[in-house]
């Protein structure tokens, strides 16, 4: 049994990386059994914004639900998110 077994609601952030996530974490994604899950996304960036990131992640993470995805800049926009997952 993998760890995210255990959960329903993941939590997963990454670098923006040429608009989207950079590949080494499509791969260990991929890796993974998504389904039924619901994935909130949060990326870093110094001037990109989110873009199709969630998009480029869905063959990824088959079989998961990607509820929101957004670019976090500082601690008010972290706790900001973070008051919005669903638990």
């Amino acid at each position: 049994m993998r760890t995210s077994d255990h959960y329903d609601v993941i939590c997963l952030g990454f670098p923006i990386w040429y608009y989207g996530a950079p590949n080494v974490i499509n791969t260990f994604c991929k890796d993974y059994d998504w389904s039924e899950k619901k994935l909130y996304l949060f990326a870093t960036s110094g001037g990109s914004g989110i873009g199709k990131t969630a998009e480029k992640l869905m063959p990824y993470v088959t079989g998961a639900k990607i509820i929101n995805a957004e670019v976090l800049q500082n601690a008010d926009d972290l706790k900001n998110w973070v008051s919005k997952i669903e638990r």
